[in-house]
């Protein structure tokens, strides 16, 4: 199979970017899966376009990266990472200070909580539900 029949079973132009061979061949994949696709060609039109993207991906180079490309891709991570550094938090302060008023918050309704429960425990309101089942179990 030649590389230009390879691009017309996927359906794409001539030329096309790695990306889009893998999205045509995953767009015409699921389409003409047999299991999926109850047409009796449809094993054929699966194999061939399957072939056309094994072609395509070993003609555009779908291979590791080289070490010129595994430099440039370090630097740019490094230099992401610094710009990151640099500009420091996104939130605005308003923001920071809703959070920690959210979470002043919640942390005293837990507080409460706990006094509320060890209240009813003291005043013998708080039934333990072993003791519960027991009296249920002798009845």
């Amino acid at each position: 199979m030649t590389v230009g029949e390879c691009y017309r079973a996927l359906e794409i132009a001539e030329g096309a970017d790695m990306d889009e061979v893998k999205a045509a061949f995953r767009k015409l994949a699921f389409k003409l899966h047999p299991d999926l696709n109850p047409s009796p060609d449809a094993a054929d039109k699966f194999r061939r376009v399957n072939e056309a993207y094994v072609v395509l991906s070993k003609h555009l180079g779908d291979r590791p990266m080289g070490e010129a490309d595994a430099r440039r891709a370090r630097t740019e991570s490094a230099r992401q990472e610094r710009k990151e550094h640099r500009e420091g938090p996104t939130a605005k302060p308003s923001e920071g200070a809703k959070a920690y008023s959210r979470q002043q918050r919640e942390k005293w309704r837990e507080e409460r909580f706990k006094q509320r429960e060890q209240r009813a425990r003291d005043r013998g309101f708080f039934f333990n539900e072993e003791e519960v089942l027991k009296d249920i179990l002798k009845d």
